[in-house]
């Protein structure tokens, strides 16, 4: 990507998750970051100059949307979205990608598959793709059936351990929720164990899994629930809060004025009476305090972006030593070894399967899926999503493909725009504002670009009259010719000064001072 622009343009590579933001980076040849850091830097060091590669744009909220719209019309900066509306959308409210292409936004589709290499792959994607998910079930490579989501976790763990260790690396497992992650991991570990693939011997940590709560939430006390964790990204010196120490949640609380808050205890035992409102949303990360053992052998997965470790959020890797609670992990993206102390860093699980969201952006030759037909996430993006991993093929573990295909039309996944309640999308498309508004916005723009092109020349200008410049001359010069005239006067005060009167005389008559 980089060799085909201009060389007059940079270009940076964005997405909502740190992993998905370092893939795009590595195979455009370009420099990378998340949506969010760009945001909370408010878009510094960026201008007309640059444009704005944004991967896995279904995964943005609107507010996110909004403000890197904010940012490119202040900036003037362009922005290139990428996505597929069929995937995972966003955690946190609105679907602003589907909406920006409803309401206008010029876009080119690719509507062939290019990451599936297999004519039945390519097929199924097509028919999930369409809603045709008993056509697109019946298009994969296997289906297993006719079992509990525990016997469907042992069948499928069963089959991946017959798998050469090459064919294990190249096939990922993939389970719609966290709770069928944990049982697919600990029954892969017992097996592995008896293989003596990793060693027999566990040390027992506690890890920092991830709370499901979105930006709303975590502003509001009554969604916080004794034994959380709440980590902090700035300090907040207000509420006695530092960053990155952990704070454990004792209950909650309320004020005299009635406003509910968040009893936190931090590691010397102190408690602080925490009102969330008063925080950021995109400050605070919230954790449930959980236990995993680890040994030498295992596959772990990083679960949060941790700068001080140079980590990405979903990297993967192998423990080839512990000692102690530090382990030496090899990384599989940049194939180093790093020790990590596992007490200190604990936002880490362990690495066999992982969730549907946490996969997006990456590709697999092969997939194993595990989709129990009562899990609340079973639905049409995160089946979609699921399938689109894998180039080669796809095996499913499932109930009953024909309940399984029946719940996915009935749960497609996609959320509701507030305009598409309202019937509003017609009277808010682009063409619609433009006509009711054209004046305006032409306004409004040749406004915001002589604003711009103005901050641009102001530091190429010389010093205008009447510049902060000049002021501060001027009042050196001033001070100075002050200071002249009062040594002048001292002068000559010192030739004219009387002899000086006793002490008695001077307490006999009032001082009067100097009239002016």
């Amino acid at each position: 990507m980089a060799e085909a622009v201009d060389p007059d343009i940079r270009m940076l590579a964005l997405a909502p998750t740190s992993s998905a933001a370092a893939n795009l980076g590595d195979m455009a040849g370009i420099e990378s970051r998340t949506v969010a850091s760009l945001i909370a830097g408010g878009g510094h060091g960026i201008d007309s100059r640059d444009v704005l590669v944004i991967d896995e744009a279904g995964q943005l909220g609107n507010r996110q949307a909004l403000r890197l719209l904010e940012i490119s019309r202040d900036t003037g900066v362009r922005l290139l979205l990428l996505g597929d509306n069929r995937q995972t959308g966003a955690i946190e409210q609105g679907k602003a990608f589907w909406l920006l292409q409803r309401l206008g936004l010029p876009k080119a589709e690719l509507t062939e598959s290019m990451r599936q290499q297999t004519r039945l792959m390519r097929h199924a994607v097509a028919l999930a793709r369409e809603g045709d998910y008993a056509g697109s079930i019946d298009s994969l490579d296997k289906v297993v059936s006719g079992s509990g989501p525990d016997g469907l976790a042992r069948d499928l763990v069963s089959e991946w351990t017959r798998l050469k260790r090459e064919n294990r690396d190249n096939t990922n497992i993939l389970v719609l929720d966290n709770a069928s992650r944990i049982i697919v991991n600990d029954q892969i570990r017992s097996t592995l164990r008896r293989e003596g693939v990793i060693a027999a011997q566990d040390m027992t940590l506690q890890v920092l899994t991830p709370s499901p709560l979105s930006s709303e939430e975590r502003r509001m006390a009554r969604f916080y629930s004794r034994g959380q964790v709440v980590m902090f990204s700035r300090d907040e010196a207000r509420q006695g809060i530092a960053r990155k120490a952990e704070y454990r949640v004792a209950g909650l609380g309320r004020e005299e004025n009635g406003r509910q808050v968040v009893r936190l205890v931090d590691e010397l035992g102190h408690t602080i009476r925490w009102d969330p409102r008063l925080t950021r949303a995109a400050q605070i990360n919230v954790f449930n305090a959980e236990e995993r053992g680890v040994a030498v052998g295992d596959r772990i997965q990083w679960r949060l972006a941790t700068k001080d470790l140079g980590r990405k959020n979903a990297e993967r890797g192998t423990v080839i030593q512990l000692d102690g609670p530090i382990a030496s992990i090899r990384w599989d993206r940049a194939k180093d070894v790093q020790s990590v102390d596992l007490t200190r860093f604990k936002t880490w699980d362990h690495g066999y399967a992982e969730t549907v969201y946490s996969s997006q952006s990456k590709t697999y030759a092969r997939a194993y899926i595990l989709a129990p037909v009562n899990s609340p996430l079973v639905n049409g993006q995160n089946y979609y999503t699921a399938i689109t991993r894998a180039r080669f093929g796809v095996k499913l573990w499932t109930e009953d493909p024909e309940r399984l295909a029946d719940r996915l039309v009935r749960r497609t996944g996609e959320k509701r725009s507030a305009l598409e309640g309202l019937g509003r999308l017609d009277l808010s498309h682009a063409e619609a504002i433009r006509t009711r508004h054209g004046d305006r916005l032409r306004v409004a723009r040749a406004k915001t670009d002589a604003e711009r092109r103005d901050a641009t020349l102001e530091p190429q200008m010389p010093i205008r009259r009447g510049s902060i410049a000049d002021v501060a001359r001027s009042a050196t010069d001033a001070l100075t010719a002050l200071v002249q005239r009062v040594l002048a006067k001292e002068r000559s005060g010192e030739k004219d000064q009387p002899t000086q009167q006793p002490d008695r005389a001077r307490d006999d008559k009032p001082y009067r001072g100097h009239s002016r």
